[in-house]
């Protein structure tokens, strides 16, 4: 049995011979055992003996076996006694046969009414004990399905040949049935009745009226008359042909008094028949099935809760802390642990104390993960029990990008101050009319100042479109070689401590590509190079044929970065710890990588090991255009990398 459930019911199904019987035959044997001892002791006892022999046999007999045994062995025992081996009856003896008679039949009864009074506790304690094994054994089943599959092999064979769970909704419509049956052929036959025979919401008998009514129904000896109640001849003949002996029927109900299901259990194979008790022990398993289904509902329901709670608190992008009446944290979302780390078990009010205030902001916090939040407290309940809840929103993106916007604005204001500063003073003294020389110097600063401020405005502008969406690319076909040697030459005019090398290969493709970005693209990267390469800045720049398009590489003989820091400087107002004492916006290459995607192609660094950076551009192949420049006739690029070559600047 599940659960090593005790089987109250062992002693009934496996005993044949009732009791009363083996009784009787004990004390006919006593009796006649008795009856012969009087010969041998006759002589020595006379008169005495039969109070030697016969009563204390006959005490034993009647009080073993009751008053049927009792009976049984008086008798026999007044037949050898008085009538065989005894003298002739007379008044003497008819007294002592009447006395004999009422201490028989007095001892008989009161040996009987013990002996059924034992049967009965012991019965009473065995059924006890079966109802609370399987109360425990469905109390420890946390699944609908799994409960009732073991209440109804827990009756089986213990309980009945046969056991059915019907279960039924609130508006009492089927929901499906478990049954347990002496052959899966049989429990294959009554699923199938229950889908030809649907259950009738009105019936007035049956399962159907069991789950409408909340009344039990049995049958303790089915016989004919039953089987005639049933309209349809071929169920009849269904029932009658499995050999139903005895049902009962009660009702799963809850302390509402509502019902879910219908408990069934039928005597059939082994001839055994339900009693008046049955019926109170299936009411109570049923009752008892019924709370544990409705706790594994329950359980179930609440399971499917939390699982949603959690994954929506697990959606939470801002940081979620339960806390229970006592104030210790139960529950934290993912976005509480990557900021708090692990909390639960810890004070909520500890949680937060620990936090550390950004100076000159009360409301903001700087959790151990270096992120900043706003706690928010709501209190869940009344009175002091009351479970708290901690909101930590989020506040990174804003504080950081305030602080970008704040360190943006003061470079920004440092990088347009030095050319305008440096225009307006050239500007005054040209109004002077210096002399010649100065003139010329005063105008090459003039014009490289006015480039620096007209590629930091083209930058801006680029952020500016890219924030509003609004960043859109005249795509042409382009000769990248034309465009690179007038951009590089153009750009490094303007750091004349910037070596620079160029070289193009022929027969170069035609990219598809919006010279305008291009030219921009280009010309931040010759001044990253000259910027951040050291005091001898040298920059190759190398333009060839790739799979599907064209490659331009700018490698410089800088310090170089590193993997971490190689993630990183393609974001907005990035810059490096060790460059931000030099010139920049931390725009530039932001700029450049939005401009390259925005022309179909990419922009990316490769790091060396040496030291050094190069950063990659590549440009996607015009469509339908497979023109190239004729190796036979040098272009304008290959002059101009050729003069390269030879002096080691670009040409100009």
């Amino acid at each position: 049995m599940p659960g090593g459930m005790t089987n109250p019911f062992t002693a009934r199904t496996r005993t044949r011979v009732p009791p009363d019987v083996l009784a009787a035959l004990l004390g006919i044997a006593c009796a006649v055992v008795g009856g012969f001892a009087r010969l041998p002791l006759e002589a020595v006892l006379d008169g005495e003996l039969a109070f030697v022999t016969f009563y204390p046999a006959l005490t034993v007999a009647a009080w073993a076996g009751g008053l049927i045994g009792g009976l049984s062995a008086m008798a026999m025992s007044l037949i050898l006694v008085e009538l065989v081996v005894g003298p002739a009856p007379d008044a003497t003896n008819l007294v002592g046969v009447a006395v004999f008679v009422a201490a028989g039949i007095l001892t008989a009864a009161l040996g009987g009414q013990l002996r059924r009074s034992r049967a009965a506790a012991q019965t009473g304690a065995e059924r006890a004990r079966f109802v609370a094994d399987a109360a425990k054994t469905l109390a420890e089943q946390i699944d609908r399905d799994v409960a009732l599959d073991t209440l109804a092999h827990a009756v089986v064979p213990a309980f009945a040949d046969w056991c059915a769970i019907d279960l039924f909704d609130e508006h009492i419509a089927f929901q499906g049935a478990v049954i347990v049956a002496p052959d899966t052929a049989k429990a294959d036959l009554a699923q199938r009745l229950r889908a030809d025979y649907p259950y009738a919401p009105d019936a007035t008998a049956g399962v159907a009226w069991v789950a409408r009514t909340g009344q039990p129904e049995f049958a303790l000896r089915m016989d004919d008359a039953l089987y005639a109640q049933i309209p349809d001849e071929r169920l009849r003949k269904i029932m009658q042909g499995l050999g139903l002996r005895s049902f009962i029927s009660v009702p799963m109900q809850l302390a509402g008094g509502r019902t879910i299901g219908v408990l069934s259990i039928v005597m059939s194979e082994s001839g055994r028949e339900f009693t008046v008790d049955d019926v109170g022990l299936a009411a109570d398993l049923a009752r008892r099935a019924a709370v544990a289904i409705d706790h594994a509902d329950l359980l179930r329901a609440a399971s499917a809760r939390r699982d949603e709670l959690q994954g929506v608190i697990g959606a939470i992008t801002d940081g979620i802390l339960l806390a229970d009446e006592r104030g210790a944290v139960i529950v934290q979302n993912e976005a509480a642990t990557r900021m708090l780390g692990e909390a639960v078990g810890r004070s909520l009010d500890e949680v937060l104390t620990d936090l550390d205030r950004v100076p000159g902001q009360d409301v903001l916090r700087l959790t151990p993960s270096g992120r900043y939040v706003l706690p928010r407290i709501l209190r869940a309940g009344r009175g002091s029990g009351a479970a708290r809840f901690a909101m930590l929103e989020d506040r990174t993106d804003v504080v950081e990008t305030e602080a970008a916007r704040d360190t943006f604005v003061s470079m920004l204001s440092h990088e347009l101050r030095t050319p305008i500063t440096t225009i307006y003073g050239s500007a005054q003294l040209l109004r002077r009319d210096p002399a010649e020389a100065t003139r010329r110097e005063l105008l090459e600063e003039l014009g490289a100042e006015t480039d620096r401020l007209y590629q930091l405005v083209e930058d801006l502008l680029v952020l500016s479109r890219y924030e509003r969406g609004r960043l859109e690319a005249a795509l042409e076909p382009v000769l990248i070689g034309h465009v690179l040697t007038d951009a590089v030459r153009a750009e490094a005019a303007q750091h004349p401590s910037l070596r620079v090398d160029l070289s193009i290969a022929q027969a170069l493709p035609t990219v598809l590509a919006d010279p305008t970005y291009l030219r921009q693209i280009v010309r931040n990267l010759v001044s990253n190079a000259a910027k951040y390469a050291g005091e001898r800045p040298h920059l190759s720049v190398r333009a060839s044929s790739s799979a599907g398009g064209v490659r331009i590489e700018f490698e410089d003989n800088g310090p170089g970065i590193s993997t971490d820091a190689a993630a990183r400087i393609f974001e907005l107002f990035e810059r490096l710890p060790e460059d931000r004492m030099k010139p920049g916006a931390g725009i530039g290459l932001f700029v450049c990588r939005q401009l390259a995607t925005l022309m179909g192609g990419r922009l990316g660094v490769e790091t060396r090991a040496g030291g050094g950076a190069c950063f990659v551009v590549d440009l996607p192949l015009a469509p339908e255009d497979h023109d190239t420049i004729p190796s036979g006739t040098p272009s304008r690029a290959g002059d101009d990398a050729a003069a390269a070559g030879a002096t080691g600047r670009p040409p100009g």
